[in-house]
């Protein structure tokens, strides 16, 4: 049996693990299949109709951050991965995991701290990357364990 009607939330049969807070719209959404993305690539997504960019820092661990740039709203997948960071390919700015702009070449080194983008919970479960795209902090992930007979 799904979990169907468990305070309001929904999961199709077979998924073992969802962020759930208990009310639509409150849970993480897949945003890619987590063997289309290699550590150290980035693409776009798109994910209830907004754009994002997902990325793998060289460990391998997914990351996702707003789709544009601060500084001139280059789209950010077309940039390249440093470490766990993603820089943006027009003018080198650097952005780490939570979305601070870490290193602006040609600008002075406090203002970097000013700059930081939107930056999402994501999360490798099953083959899939799931993020979250909610406000404040995910709700836990939760483990739902299927009866074997």
């Amino acid at each position: 049996m799904g979990s169907e009607g468990r305070g309001g939330s929904q999961y199709s049969r077979g998924n073992d693990r969802a962020y759930t807070s208990g009310l639509d719209g409150l849970c993480a959404h897949r945003a890619r299949r987590a063997r289309d993305i290699g550590p150290g690539r980035a693409v776009p997504i798109r994910v209830m109709n907004e754009d994002f960019t997902l990325y793998r820092g060289e460990s391998g661990a997914p990351k996702v951050l707003a789709f544009r740039c601060a500084h001139r709203g280059t789209q950010l997948s077309t940039g390249w991965v440093e470490g766990e960071d993603l820089r943006c390919f027009y003018h080198g700015w650097k952005y780490d995991a939570s979305g601070q702009c870490i290193e602006q070449p040609a600008e002075p080194e406090p203002f970097c701290q000013k700059i930081r983008i939107r930056s999402y919970p994501t999360e490798e479960y099953l083959g899939l990357i799931f993020a979250y795209f909610g406000e404040g902090d995910p709700p836990p992930m939760v483990s739902f364990h299927h009866a074997t007979t």
